[in-house]
């Protein structure tokens, strides 16, 4: 019988000389009672008690003559209550694609409310605030396939309690039409990093600097904890057409380990799922695993890994940046959703800084196929030939250059693919690079990364991915 362990009660004592004057306020229980093991009590409300002419107190009360259970209490913290009570209990009703339904225990007589929302791991004090004048409540205008953070505060007119601990939810994933690109830095993807040191973030990492999917252990630089063993997973729902493959570009950076500390990419069914691994290394992560795994070995030449050729499945240690072109085999032929998986996994022994960097990903065939061919050509004192070859129909394009160690690009708009630059300093070494921007409606918008532009009257609506750059050195 767990009553005869021994019960504690706290409560108010009026009189320390008489017992019968002990007021109990609440029953903590038994021990086996709670957690197994009694860590942990309270926080306990003396709201309606009358404190003042009495005293805390702590009433034992047992019906055995011995037991093998204890009270060990200690460090205790007596606080008055706040004229407006922080929420508890903040709970998680529902989840859709762009909304999540919350609700919360009001501990005091509050009717309004305020809920501070942002992508997991955001510091409060920086996120969205929405009122909110009934509960349950429902936030909306979310992103589909992110995992947000959520606090809840009171407002009870003439002051706001302080903010709950918080509470998690992510949003569900809609199928993502084609053809999409992303550089990585908005939300839309589900990022399955459970409690691992190592983990998928999205953004631009402290030492990168452009935005990307990578792998951090402190949640701003790209790099990983070397003896943190895990297998973390970054995914992301598209709807494909009927057709055999589907067509997917990026760039990666890698480094890892050989055998141990890789990158797998896999374009599978929506059904099949991913789940992180912390301490061990799933089974969808291993060497060997191939189903629906991207076969790396025409980039075996772009590896140091002595081995890539007959270990295909994965890819590391890459001769900096590579850029990948791969038509996958469709899992869904007939049309329908696909599911597009990065996956991180290392072991706990030794590596090479950093893990996987992804930028750049296109997915599906673009409306405008990309120029290609960039070339330098008749090099002067003070010019030098540019040109390319164009991709389709477009006719207009933005070229952008400039001299080492400038920190800005001079942009032209060009309507030729052939471009002469004139005015350059000699003996200097210049880059050039050329860009495309998102053109819909007839309007652009022109993105950090290089670029090529098309012609806005002939591709409606076109997607952008990092083509090229080229080094060129002028002579005296």
């Amino acid at each position: 019988n767990p009553a005869t362990y021994g019960s504690l009660e706290v409560g108010v004592l009026t009189d320390p000389e008489d017992m019968d004057s002990f007021v109990s306020m609440y029953n903590a229980g038994t021990p086996s009672s709670r957690d197994g093991v009694g860590n942990y009590m309270g926080p306990f409300s003396f709201g309606n008690a009358n404190v003042a002419n009495g005293r805390i107190a702590l009433r034992y009360t047992s019906t055995s003559t011995y037991s093998t259970y204890a009270w060990n209490l200690d460090d205790f913290t007596v606080e008055l209550i706040p004229n407006c009570q922080t929420p508890t209990q903040v709970a998680v009703l529902g989840v859709a694609a762009y909304t999540v339904t919350l609700d919360w225990v009001e501990n005091g007589d509050a009717t309004a409310w305020n809920i501070e929302y942002g992508p997991a791991g955001f510091e409060l004090g920086n996120g969205t605030v929405v009122p909110a004048n009934q509960k349950p409540f429902t936030v909306d205008n979310l992103t589909d396939g992110t995992t947000y953070d959520f606090y809840v505060q009171s407002n009870c007119g003439n002051a706001v309690s302080t903010y709950s601990t918080e509470v998690s939810a992510t949003t569900l994933m809609m199928g993502q039409a084609l053809p999409y690109f992303t550089d990585f830095s908005e939300g839309g993807w589900i990022l399955n990093n459970s409690t691992s040191t190592n983990k998928w973030a999205m953004g631009t990492p402290s030492n990168r600097d452009r935005s990307a999917l990578f792998v951090t252990n402190d949640g701003t630089s790209a790099g990983y904890t070397l003896n943190a063993p895990c297998g973390v997973s970054a995914e992301k729902l598209f709807e494909v057409p009927a057709q055999p493959t589907v067509h997917v570009e990026f760039d990666v950076e890698c480094q890892g380990e050989s055998n141990y500390d890789f990158l797998k990419v896999f374009l599978a069914p929506s059904t099949n799922e991913y789940p992180a691994s912390v301490g061990s290394t799933p089974s969808y992560a291993t060497s060997a695993y191939s189903n629906y795994a991207f076969n790396f070995s025409a980039y075996a030449s772009q590896s140091n890994h002595s081995y890539a050729s007959s270990n295909p499945y994965k890819f590391n240690l890459t001769k900096g940046v590579v850029h990948i072109v791969m038509d996958v085999t469709n899992p869904a032929p007939n049309g329908g959703q696909a599911k597009l998986v990065f996956v991180w996994r290392n072991d706990n022994s030794t590596g090479t800084q950093p893990a996987a960097i992804i930028s750049n990903l296109l997915v599906g065939n673009p409306t405008c196929p990309a120029p290609k061919n960039l070339t330098v050509s008749n090099i002067g004192e003070s010019t030098a030939e540019i040109s390319w070859t164009a991709g389709g129909e477009e006719t207009a394009w933005v070229l952008e250059y400039k001299k080492e160690g400038a920190a800005a690009w001079t942009e032209l708009n060009v309507t030729a693919n052939t471009y002469t630059l004139t005015g350059l300093s000699s003996s200097s070494s210049y880059s050039v690079i050329y860009r495309e921007v998102f053109v819909t409606n007839f309007s652009s918008r022109t993105f950090r990364d290089a670029k090529i532009m098309y012609n806005k009257r002939e591709c409606k609506e076109i997607v952008r991915k990092f083509w090229g750059k080229k080094n060129f050195l002028f002579h005296e």
